[in-house]
């Protein structure tokens, strides 16, 4: 996994920010705290940990890549 973000807990959310590593544009989200940690330290899959989100928005977490870089790189959204 990448680990190019920062993030910064309020409450009980987590603000995920970076740069997509296909476009360099700033991706930011904010997900609920509890997902984060199912994510990164229970170690679930994506799909289950962030369930809330799009394939597209859950590909970020995945491999550093926005909504916008898959379609620069695949011509289509994530599915």
């Amino acid at each position: 996994m990448f680990r190019d973000f920062a993030s910064i807990v309020k409450g009980d959310e987590v603000t995920v920010s970076g740069n997509c590593i296909i476009t360099g544009k700033p991706v930011t989200m904010t997900v609920p705290l509890e997902a984060f940690k199912d994510y990164y330290e229970r170690k679930k899959f994506a799909q289950d940990a962030f369930s809330m989100l799009t394939a597209g928005q859950r590909e970020y977490f995945i491999s550093g890549t926005s909504e916008e870089g898959w379609k620069q790189l695949f011509g289509k959204d994530e599915e």
